[in-house]
């Protein structure tokens, strides 16, 4: 009987002791900051929580939302630069509403084209903290957040949960062509 117990906690405590599997998204992330601060970084999480979701079909509307709120915006610009005699600045705004337009035309199609995958997954978010060093120099992540697709690339890193997912409509396929050109697609709220 007593053999019996020892065995049976030997055996527990062995398993305990099993290193776990490493989360493949934790591994892209800390090899996406290494990366980032070049070679000879070290980098150690210390947690890591997901915190939010999203599909691609959200994504997508998000996207809608933000090129309609900028034709607006242009629209009321036009209208005030025509008024002012500002001739060049209407004619750039005229060809930005254009542009807006064909946008959006292009994220209805793609509502279209891409139905069948709208409810997968398009990024996870993440709240983590850790540090990494390189030659001595210490970098303190606290409460950062991180954007990273299922399949592990990591799209955002950001202290500001607000700013994580400016510009992520990349991860919706063929977006960056339709969007071409736009560094920076409008003001996030």
């Amino acid at each position: 009987m007593k053999r019996t117990l020892l065995l049976i906690f030997f055996a527990a405590a062995l398993t305990a002791c099993t290193t776990q599997p490493k989360d493949p998204q934790l591994e892209a992330l800390e090899t996406e900051i290494a990366n980032r601060l070049g070679e000879g970084a070290k980098v150690r999480i210390e947690s890591f929580a997901k915190v939010d979701s999203t599909t691609f079909g959200e994504e997508l509307k998000y996207r809608q939302e933000i090129f309609d709120l900028r034709l607006k915006q242009n629209m009321k610009l036009l209208e005030k630069y025509k008024k002012g005699g500002f001739v060049q600045t209407a004619v750039d705004k005229r060809n930005a509403i254009n542009h807006d337009h064909e946008v959006i035309a292009g994220l209805a199609e793609m509502e279209r084209t891409l139905g069948p995958i709208l409810g997968n997954v398009a990024y996870y978010d993440y709240c983590f903290s850790g540090q990494a060093t390189k030659d001595g120099a210490k970098a303190i992540y606290k409460d950062y957040y991180a954007s990273i697709t299922p399949d592990g690339q990591v799209v955002s890193i950001d202290s500001n949960k607000k700013t994580l997912h400016k510009a992520l409509g990349r991860v919706i396929p063929g977006y960056l062509e339709l969007v071409k050109g736009d560094d920076e697609e409008a003001p996030e709220n």
